[in-house]
């Protein structure tokens, strides 16, 4: 940066780019078809900072609960 006084100032910056993050889950199944009592645990690794999470439900907690037979997927940032 030069002013209007032609002084100088000059800084170096250095971004790191953080890890890939990598999620593992741990699903536990309804006991029944038709129950909704299983649940999906996710714990992610990697990364900088804290998570973030957006489940296929809307939910945006790391796990879900009380769920019942389906396909579910999460979005970690």
């Amino acid at each position: 940066v030069t002013d209007n006084d032609n002084c100088r100032f000059i800084e170096l910056y250095s971004i790191l780019s953080s890890s890939e993050i990598t999620v593992y889950a741990d699903k536990h199944e309804p006991l029944c078809f038709n129950n909704t009592d299983g649940s999906i645990e996710v714990s992610p690794l990697g990364g900088s900072g804290s998570y973030t999470y957006v489940w296929s439900t809307n939910d945006t907690s790391q796990n879900i609960s009380n769920i019942g037979v389906g396909t579910y997927s999460v979005s970690v940032t």
